[in-house]
């Protein structure tokens, strides 16, 4: 238990300052330098496979703000809406195996709760190997310089392993819902410009691939 302390602490100490800025998220603009002010929840900590510490990364205000400014945009308390998650920025990931750290998105977002894609039971274990999948709004969609509910959301997988972050929901399109389903993760999507339309997405979170299972059904 002693080891794992001092690995915690020395780690976390070193790893705060760089809050939002590292990671493989090819897939995402990268935005301003400048960040939200940020901590890390460690009442929300989560040990997997007992190798890998997540900690999630939220807002440091203490205010009741409903916009924080994140470099050259803001994100909307309202980002999180049917989240079901308090208002999360990023993941800061702990390998105690290899020694070393990485944060999952190399910008802050609004990220869901990824934690439904981990199995119940002991040790915990993602669902998929070595797979984290991660609902999160990434990007100003709108182009109202804010990242909130009417902006896109889309779903990534993150590796554990090797540190690559690649999107599985279609680009262009705002999931509504998803499931798993096996081995494999079921959407429900919409074009971002259209909305109405619902469109059914299979993705393969291990493998990468992914392809429309039906297009354009409306009511």
């Amino acid at each position: 238990m002693m080891r794992l302390v001092l690995i915690n602490s020395m780690m976390l100490a070193a790893a705060i300052p760089s809050v939002g800025c590292h990671g493989a998220a090819k897939s995402i603009p990268a935005s301003s330098t400048r960040q939200l002010k940020a901590k890390f929840d460690l009442g929300s900590t989560t040990i997997l496979e007992d190798r890998y510490i997540v900690i999630e990364i939220i807002p440091d205000d203490k205010s009741k703000n409903d916009l924080f400014p994140s470099g050259s945009f803001s994100i909307s308390s309202s980002a999180w809406h049917r989240m079901n998650v308090r208002r999360s920025l990023n993941l800061k990931i702990v390998d105690l195996q290899e020694r070393k750290t990485q944060t999952v998105f190399d910008r802050q977002v609004a990220l869901g709760d990824w934690k439904l894609s981990l199995r119940n039971e002991t040790p915990i274990r993602p669902r998929f190997k070595n797979k984290l999948i991660l609902p999160a709004r990434t990007e100003d969609t709108t182009g109202d310089n804010r990242i909130d509910w009417n902006d896109a959301m889309s779903i990534f997988a993150y590796d554990l392993v090797t540190g690559d972050l690649r999107r599985l929901s279609p680009t262009g399109y705002h999931t509504q819902r998803y499931h798993f389903v096996g081995d494999r993760l079921i959407l429900a999507v919409e074009k971002k410009e259209k909305r109405g339309e619902v469109f059914i997405y299979e993705s393969d979170p291990v493998g990468g691939e992914g392809s429309f299972v039906v297009q354009g059904l409306t009511p």
